[in-house]
């Protein structure tokens, strides 16, 4: 087979299993940007509230990522060795930590809710809003984390397009019963809250009946202890990476938040529209983690390096275009989320630099693809950090120095995702991640 054959051969499967992913990712977000579009007319209250309470459970589901990430690198690597009942396992222990997580984390944000939105920058109108939200959307944390091992589990098994098709399910619910809840009942942003925790109810229950319905549900004889301990190993050091993560996108927030509720609602807009952007690019790097895991599982090191470079590749390219439509439509997007011109102005100036970013976006997510299939958690975690100190001009900036505004945040977010990118370009081309996982 001639280069270009293999080429297109790879470009087949890359599309097979990211079209899916990119629907699954791009949905995703719209829980939030549903909750925002929904939210954004009750009040700039309202709307500051639910930008706090994001933040939280951004936190929370960032740290539970985990479950996706390292049991999809840990299911294709034990599949592309031929291992089918220890990838098995992998997956049972991925669903007993969801379970007993999920119960911990949801008591922990309904009983300290407002401890949270206090430590988190709410003051003032914006704090009856957060907790109301906090109290009643904790109570899905242990639904969610089931649909993140899950979906991990899928993943693992080069199955994009289920998590797609139940994700499609659940956002469309939470649509439906915000309109109805938010505005037909009256219930303000608790309806919010509560469509939401029902759609991800339903989304935990349809995945894990198909799975169950097609033998591939885990059962309870299978004991897992020893992918336990892999797992929580792997866990430690990707919790250690969020928690940087999670100092630069939920640390962006708390800078806002103290900057005053308008550029608060401008930065939740602009947040949750990268959000989408990014998690859309990070579908190609679904099935570079999932190649990548089977091909140094079957330990062909070639095919792994062929899937980094044209995962990479085709990242850009379609960085690019998104960038184009992003920058032009930087105008309008706003006033899809709020009737405030105060904050619509200042979103836009945030949302254009959203589009200036995201070619740095696509090297750094599609490149995390990479690197997580190798299971190369130890420099994922070092890169993370070392991005994050890059940031921290910036919000000091945007602290201290009057009239620094919105545009200083996000000149460094972007500097944070420069940063990455350089960091994790380094690795690659360094060929050392295709035996970390050994």
């Amino acid at each position: 087979m001639g280069r270009r054959q293999r080429q297109s051969s790879l470009d087949r499967r890359l599309a097979s299993l990211a079209l899916p992913a990119l629907g699954a990712l791009a949905v995703e977000p719209l829980y939030n940007l549903t909750d925002t579009a929904v939210v954004g007319h009750l009040g700039v209250a309202e709307l500051g509230g639910l930008a706090v309470a994001s933040a939280i459970l951004n936190l929370i589901q960032f740290g539970a990522g985990f479950l996706s990430t390292a049991t999809a690198s840990r299911v294709a690597y034990l599949r592309g060795q031929g291992e089918p009942e220890r990838a098995a396992a992998a997956a049972g222990a991925a669903y007993l930590t969801a379970m007993l997580g999920g119960v911990m984390v949801a008591a922990m944000v309904v009983l300290a809710a407002r401890p949270l939105a206090l430590l988190a920058g709410a003051r003032g109108p914006v704090v009856p809003p957060t907790v109301t939200y906090l109290r009643l959307a904790g109570t899905g944390e242990p639904f969610l984390l089931l649909f993140l091992a899950g979906v991990g589990h899928l993943r693992g098994r080069a199955d994009t397009m289920t998590p797609f098709v139940v994700t499609v399910v659940g956002t469309s619910t939470n649509l439906a019963l915000e309109l109805v809840l938010v505005y037909g009942l009256g219930w303000g942003i608790a309806g919010s809250a509560v469509g939401t925790v029902a759609a991800q109810v339903l989304a935990a229950a349809v995945l894990l009946g198909l799975l169950r319905r097609r033998g591939s549900l885990p059962g309870l004889g299978l004991r897992p202890a020893g992918e336990l301990r892999i797992l929580w190993r792997s866990a430690r050091v990707l919790l250690v990476r969020t928690a940087a993560l999670v100092a630069v996108l939920s640390g962006s927030t708390l800078v806002a938040a103290r900057m005053g509720t308008v550029v608060l609602g401008a930065h939740q807009i602009a947040l949750q529209v990268w959000f989408l952007l990014a998690l859309s690019l990070d579908a190609l790097a679904v099935p570079a983690q999932v190649l990548v895991g089977e091909a140094i599982g079957a330990e062909d090191f070639d095919a792994a390096e062929t899937t980094a470079r044209r995962v990479v590749t085709r990242g850009v390219q379609a960085s690019a275009f998104l960038a184009a439509l992003t920058a032009a439509t930087a105008p309008w997007v706003p006033r899809l989320f709020t009737s405030s011109l105060s904050i619509a102005r200042p979103a836009t100036t945030a949302i254009f630099l959203v589009a200036a970013s995201l070619p740095l976006t696509a090297i750094a997510f599609e490149l995390d693809g990479v690197l997580f299939g190798a299971s190369d958690y130890r420099y994922l975690r070092k890169a993370m950090w070392l991005a994050a100190v890059v940031f921290t001009p910036f919000a000091t900036l945007a602290l201290t120095v009057p009239g620094a505004g919105i545009a200083t945040l996000w000149a460094g977010i972007a500097s944070w995702l420069g940063a990455r990118a350089a960091l994790l370009t380094l690795r690659w081309r360094s060929g050392r991640w295709k035996l970390a996982g050994s």
